[in-house]
């Protein structure tokens, strides 16, 4: 098997940037590489987020401005049992559940993450995040077939969704079956949003493939569709020269 695509591992970050305070999220390694689309997407939900969460009780509300100053802290432990609190006042919240289910990733113990994770998808199911983030627990546990089933999940209830798309095509593309994972970035590509992304991912295992100038129409795709995207113009200048 080969190693997990640096593609999959970019499909983490948006899970937790989607739960977790934008002080913290903004310190999260390779935010940098996020194109527009991606940018959209989680603006989009966090402001969905803000938004859930003003409407709060207030006992859980002063509960969740703590967390957050534990996570700043760095103090993952206070904020742990702080979401057990909050978990606790409000047991039917999908978004604590999810929070707490990516508190336990980042100490990496993926087995009660996921629990969460299912637990939040049970409460809410209309909310695509929550697969990205099973999804990317089960990766980064070494369970790629597993993570695949949940990209597929994902992708039959969200079918119009290219980051979903997007990530099935990471897995299968880690998972050595790179056919499959070609059909999956096709299918990603033609679902909005339309992102720059998705196209480098594409031309990467494109020229893993030793097939140079269909990733070149891919690197230069994505800069039709993202002039100032950096990463898809670092991927075009990597190729030798015509």
């Amino acid at each position: 098997m080969s190693g997990l695509p640096r593609a999959l591992a970019r499909l983490i970050l948006p899970a937790l940037l989607a739960c977790l305070s934008a002080s913290f999220a903004a310190r999260a390694q390779g935010a940098e590489e996020l194109d527009q689309a991606y940018q959209a997407e989680l603006q989009t939900e966090s402001a969905a987020l803000r938004a859930r969460v003003a409407r709060l009780a207030p006992a859980v509300q002063a509960l969740n401005k703590q967390v957050a100053q534990a996570i700043l802290a760095g103090d993952w432990p206070v904020a742990e049992r702080l979401g057990a609190d909050m978990a606790r006042l409000d047991p039917a919240n999908a978004d604590i559940r999810h929070f707490q289910g990516r508190l336990l990733a980042l100490q990496k113990r993926y087995a009660p993450a996921i629990e969460k994770f299912d637990q939040a998808i049970a409460l809410d199911a209309g909310n695509r995040w929550f697969l990205v983030s099973k999804a990317g627990a089960q990766a980064d546990a070494g369970d790629l077939e597993g993570a695949l089933r949940s990209a597929q999940t994902l992708c039959e209830r969200f079918p119009d969704w290219s980051i979903g798309h997007n990530l099935r095509a990471a897995l299968l593309d880690g998972l050595d079956r790179a056919p499959e994972a070609l059909a999956a970035y096709e299918r990603a590509i033609a679902a909005p949003p339309p992102s720059a992304q998705i196209l480098v991912n594409q031309g990467m295992l494109l020229r893993r493939l030793g097939r140079l100038a269909d990733a070149r129409s891919a690197f230069d795709a994505a800069l039709r569709l993202q002039p100032d995207y950096a990463r898809a113009q670092a991927e075009l200048d990597s190729l030798p020269a015509r």
